[in-house]
């Protein structure tokens, strides 16, 4: 079942939750249109701002006062000030914000002097004027090039290459925008953060084709703040589609940055990407980040031929857009989801230099037809689905259903021990979610929950449990309900029966409903109050008359063994397992909690120290209870006792074989001695 967790995250277009390092209460959940944000996984503090990646904010007139990139928060006539960071005359040469560290001629920064004195910094231009862009084009149009409106939307220098809205860093649309994110292993000294995003394109090679650029970066964390000036592009290339983009972070048990990016095409891998390992697009690559200014092959990378030839980043191919994939955190294993195109989904465990298929595979199935032939290095999915709404043979056809499938992690928490070792993933459509055995090849996946939600990702927390988060609004968490009451196993004091009220009265972590005996003073609850107890206090238990508790002062009333209240006589008021206050004989008002009248009589009830049997226990024995000469289990659909006088009470012989089959007794009808079976458990209390 799906659980509500992190209620406080309730943002749209939510695409990953990742758990801060140092922090295992904290987490920063990413959304597609670039908000970051710091929030509790328990939900013990609101959420707080981590970042935005939707603006530039070193472009951005924020407070009204027509100067651009001033960094100050209020309007002024100046564009300085003591709480003006950026705009400070931070070396003392007269020069605001110009980005020079110490004393120089100044001129030396140019794109950030009021060489002018006309009031308006960092406008990169000659002459004085009110406007920070030269209006008087010469043989090159805009000479300001450091502080010119290229894109008509009266902003100046505003870093930004598209129109309105464009002061956006970001470019959020179909399945562009920010997608991915990780933290450095070394993210409690270092600071740092990847992240992979859409931008907007600001010179494609053919404007009519070009969607948008791709760009993994580096960006550093100050103060439990994103810094978005921090930047440093380790990736970034044209897409000249808005589809596929993948852009799952992850560092493995190497210590290196694993990176997935789709195919970059629309519908059949236009661009013929998935087999070509001279490009990035629908791979899988491998990166040496650590303490490095942009990245470096890490030795082993399975195509790795130094300049021209294949990409030596890569390493697997053949993927269409593996939205997500993870690591096992026991074993070390990728596992990845490839959302297929329109007939079949994938689960695949990655290898190194391992070929996925695409665009000559989709699932299982060669896509060329009958002369179709699968690369020859394929590695074929683990399991898969059909979509009902293409595949004659998908179940459910033709109704709409699966879609695409979001992975996904192997499960290692406590709360499910039978998922353990399981690679958890869903379906963005139907909201389903399934496990695969991932030490088995070919045991079939199974289905977990049938959720209305559109799923968009997955999370694992430190302890191994797991997040889901949805497309519309809410973070889940996936739990365990054996017994459908609506209450996970995890806050289920009695997860083998439904029980929504949760009462657990001596609070020993067994729920009421499933704690047959509430105050442990070994008469069931059930018993206590017609019998004179009180089901929750032992010191007011009822007077019990038989085994160790025969002529004791059970119930500290300075009486033995007396008489118990009318209407008693139906329930185990002595708590030895058998209902009615004279069980020890044959009696009309047995209710024996085991379908047996009276059975067993207690044949020693003083006490086994006594070594003495009792004779009016014996005697409910020796008269005609059953048929003579016929063993327990012989007459099942019978209350039957063991006749150890068979054939004849005449004499009063007792017969010792059959003595000594009571003891040892049947498996159905144990004896009892001293209020304690001689063997065996086959009424649901205890004695």
């Amino acid at each position: 079942m799906l659980v509500p967790a992190v209620t406080s995250a309730t943002y749209g277009q939510m695409l990953g939750l990742y758990p801060i390092p140092g922090a295992p209460d904290e987490a920063v959940v990413i959304t597609q249109n670039g908000s970051l944000w710091r929030v509790s996984i328990t939900d013990s503090f609101a959420p707080v701002a981590f970042g935005d990646m939707s603006h530039c904010p070193d472009a951005v007139d924020n407070d009204g006062d027509t100067r651009i990139n001033d960094g100050c928060p209020a309007t002024a006539a100046a564009e300085s000030g003591s709480g003006c960071t950026d705009a400070m005359d931070n070396d003392g040469d007269g020069f605001i914000n110009d980005g020079c560290g110490a004393f120089d001629p100044p001129e030396n920064c140019a794109d950030a002097i009021d060489n002018t004195g006309d009031g308006y910094v960092n406008d990169g231009c000659p002459t004085s004027g009110p406007s920070e862009a030269d209006l008087t084009p010469s043989a090159t149009p805009y000479e300001c090039a450091d502080a010119i409106d290229s894109d008509s939307d009266t902003l100046i220098n505003d870093g930004c290459p598209a129109i309105t809205p464009s002061e956006a860093k970001l470019l959020a649309g179909s399945e562009e925008g920010l997608v991915g994110l990780a933290f450095s292993p070394e993210y409690e000294t270092d600071g740092r953060v990847y992240l992979y995003y859409n931008a907007p394109e600001p010179s494609p090679p053919d404007p009519t084709n070009y969607c948008c650029r791709d760009r993994l970066s580096r960006f550093q964390v100050t103060n439990n703040t994103l810094d978005i000036n921090s930047e440093v592009m380790l990736l970034d290339q044209h897409d000249r589609e808005p589809w596929h983009i993948a852009g799952q972070l992850a560092f493995g048990p190497d210590g290196y940055l694993y990176v997935s990016l789709g195919d970059e095409g629309w519908v059949e891998d236009p661009y013929n990407n998935g087999q070509n390992k001279e490009v990035l697009y629908g791979k899988i690559l491998r990166l040496n980040v650590t303490g490095q200014a942009a990245y470096t092959i890490p030795p082993g990378n399975p195509f790795a031929d130094g300049p021209g030839g294949n990409a030596d980043e890569i390493y697997a191919y053949g993927f269409r857009n593996p939205w997500r994939f993870s690591f096992d955190s026991a074993s070390g294993d990728i596992w990845a989801a490839d959302v297929g195109q329109y007939n079949y989904e994938e689960v695949n465990k990655i290898i190194v230099g391992g070929n996925y298929g695409w665009d000559i595979m989709e699932g299982f199935v060669c896509r060329g037809g009958i002369n179709c032939t699968p690369p020859a290095d394929h590695v074929p999915p683990r399991t898969g689905y059909c979509h009902p709404q293409w595949v004659s043979t998908c179940p459910g056809y033709p109704t709409a259903g699966d879609c695409a499938i979001i992975g996904g992690f192997v499960y290692h928490g406590t709360a499910m021990p039978e998922l353990d070792g399981w690679f958890v993933y869903g379906d963005f459509c139907t909201g389903k979610i399934w496990a695969v055995d991932t030490a088995s090849d070919t045991s079939a996946p199974v289905l977990l929950v049938d959720s209305p939600y559109n799923i968009s990702s997955f999370a694992q927390l430190p302890d191994g449990e797991l997040l889901i988060l949805t497309y519309n609004n809410a973070i889940y968490r996936l739990a365990l309900d054996t017994d459908g009451d609506g209450v996970p196993n995890m806050n289920d004091n009695c997860p083998v029966t439904s029980n929504a009220d949760q009462l657990d009265a001596d609070s020993d972590g067994r729920g009421d409903i499933c704690d047959p005996d509430d105050d442990n003073d070994l008469v069931h609850d059930i018993a206590e109050t017609p019998c004179g107890g009180d089901p929750l206090s032992a010191a007011a238990r009822p007077e019990r008359i038989d085994g160790v508790f025969f002529q004791t002062d059970d119930n500290g009333d300075t009486q033995l063994d007396e008489a118990l209240p009318a209407g008693s006589e139906g329930f185990d008021c002595d708590g030895d397992g058998f209902s009615g206050t004279a069980e020890a004989h044959v009696g009309t008002n047995d209710q024996d909690p085991c379908g047996v009248k009276g059975w067993p009589a207690d044949l020693v009830a003083g006490g086994i120290t006594e070594n003495k049997l009792n004779i009016v226990d014996m005697g409910s024995y020796i008269g005609p209870v059953r048929r003579l000469n016929t063993s327990p289990g012989d007459e099942p659909n019978f209350n039957v006792r063991w006749d150890i006088v068979p054939g004849s009470t005449v004499g009063k012989h007792i017969n010792i074989s059959d003595i000594a089959a009571l003891v040892v007794g049947s498996a159905s009808y144990p004896p009892m001695f001293g209020g304690t079976r001689a063997y065996g458990q086959t009424c649901p209390f205890p004695p």
